[in-house]
């Protein structure tokens, strides 16, 4: 026992170096973390769920800044706060990958699923960004380690912590109500194995009743907000492939709703689209852990014990949520939390290729060497902060923002494409509208925006019809009261707003 808690400690010790090396990558917060992170100062502050508009916020869940909040009152910086978040539920996520393989198989397998979690580029970055994604992977690692135990071991506090778990992932990521997958196939198995109706029904009570006390009170708050019934304001927001504006539904709100065009457009069209992002996400997750993991993945999964088939199809339906993406997009962040179960059958892989090596030296050394080939195969992203420089990230808009700040004074109103301006110039954020120069303006006034601030990165992508304002001389109505030219084409300029 002492031996496997110094091995764990060893790779979790590796796995904290990756990632603190890491935060030098990351000293400009993320858009989507600019979001989490105003949300969890107004909660830590005021006790509500509002965001840089100074509005309630409705569409990201409010798991991961309820989080958040707590440790914001005791460092002072809701980005600090969210990477120290993410950072411990990332050291977790290593460990409850090496629980994982050891209850599915082996501490052998245990341990090579956690040395592969704890150097797998995605998870390092994840666990040092102010970001979903290390949360959500910890706790679907322990909803299927609580799946597993209930598949050996059936009973009421299990079902009810299943569903607090499936609960609690849901606040954070709206799809982890697919979750319940795990839990579904369970009462399957308990079923057909015979078990009396009465006991099944009361485990599936218990776990309805504690899901239900966490769901429900998020739903009632969109519906006081929204007026609908809604289990995601986020999903309302996504018509992908069909709105060409849909990057905007987090500034501006979801897209206009199209007419209904016949069930048989309809269902050719979503034919079409899930079928698409489907390869295109299968493509995805192949980039991103390579071919050969995948290969050992296959392995591990064939290797499977049919004695055990309850707990194997706990573990795989774990990834239930990687059905419902393509219905929307593929996006490798949204794929990442479920590389952790898929690690697992890699490194059962691993094992097994390695056991039929013959001796034990030869065993072991195929193990390394499959093991050192993923490795090298993640060398060149994990050689990031050795070769970074500032202009990897954004930090043209966060100097403009803190630049804001220290001029000005927090508490003033900032017209922005990105919200990372107003984030650090600690103002409220008022979305650039789709309008020209003149509407612009209006618009400014209108909302009573202090500052227009525009930075060339995302203007010449976005909107090029507003360029003029970053190359010429500023139109009557705008000052110009600061510019920054440090990397080529990446100029920001911050005008004041006249009649504002």
């Amino acid at each position: 026992m002492t031996t496997e808690r110094a091995k764990l400690a060893a790779i979790l010790a590796g796995g904290l170096g990756l990632r603190l090396a890491f935060l030098r990558v990351h000293q400009a917060i993320e858009r989507d973390g600019v979001s989490y992170a105003s949300v969890a100062e107004h909660l830590a502050r005021f006790g509500r769920l509002a965001d840089l508009h100074g509005q309630y916020h409705t569409f990201y869940p409010p798991g991961y800044p309820a989080l958040v909040a707590p440790v914001y009152l005791l460092v002072g910086d809701s980005q600090r706060a969210g990477q120290v978040v993410s950072l411990v539920a990332g050291l977790a996520l290593v460990a409850l990958t090496f629980a994982v393989g050891r209850r599915l198989a082996d501490k052998r397998v245990g341990f090579v699923a956690a040395a592969l979690a704890a150097i797998y580029p995605s998870f390092v970055h994840s666990s040092v960004s102010v970001m979903t994604e290390a949360t959500y992977a910890a706790l679907l690692c322990l909803l299927v380690l609580v799946g597993i135990k209930l598949a050996e071991r059936p009973g009421l506090v299990g079902s009810a912590l299943a569903g607090a778990l499936v609960g609690a992932g849901y606040l954070v990521r709206p799809e982890g109500l697919l979750l319940s997958a795990g839990f579904a196939w369970l009462v399957t198995t308990w079923l057909v194995g015979g078990e009396p109706r009465r006991r099944v029904g009361a485990r599936l009570a218990c776990f309805a009743l504690t899901l239900l006390l966490l769901v429900v009170p998020y739903v009632l708050y969109l519906h006081a907000i929204t007026g609908s019934w809604l289990l995601s304001g986020k999903g309302v927001s996504y018509w992908i492939a069909e709105s060409p504006q849909q990057f905007e539904a987090i500034a501006l709100g979801p897209p206009a709703p199209r007419s209904w065009r016949g069930l048989g457009v309809e269902a050719t069209a979503f034919a079409e689209r899930y079928l698409r992002n489907f390869f295109r996400q299968e493509g995805i997750i192949a980039e991103a852990v390579s071919l050969l993991a995948l290969g050992l993945a296959a392995i591990g999964l064939v290797a499977a014990r049919r004695a055990r088939l309850a707990v194997e199809g706990v573990v795989l339906c774990a990834f239930a949520p990687l059905l419902l993406y393509p219905a929307f997009e593929a996006v490798e962040r949204w794929i990442e939390p479920y590389v952790a179960i898929l690690f697992v059958f890699v490194a059962r892989g691993i094992v097994w290729t390695a056991d039929r090596a013959g001796t034990a030296r030869r065993a072991q050394a195929m193990a390394w060497g499959l093991g050192g080939l993923l490795a090298i195969r993640y060398t060149p992203q994990l050689s990031i902060p050795i070769r970074y420089v500032p202009s990897f990230e954004m930090v043209e808009q966060r100097d403009a923002g803190l630049w804001l700040r220290d001029r000005f004074g927090p508490g003033t109103t900032v017209m922005s494409r990105v919200p990372e301006i107003a984030y650090y110039a600690r103002a409220r954020w008022v979305a650039l509208p789709y309008a020209d120069t003149a509407g612009v303006m209006a618009a400014a006034r209108r909302a009573g925006a202090r500052f227009l601030v525009l930075d060339e990165l995302t203007i010449r992508r976005r909107r090029p019809d507003l360029l003029p304002l970053l190359q010429q001389p500023p139109p009557p109505g705008l000052t110009l009261v600061h510019e920054t030219d440090e990397f080529p084409e990446r100029r920001v300029r911050v005008f004041a707003v006249d009649g504002s």
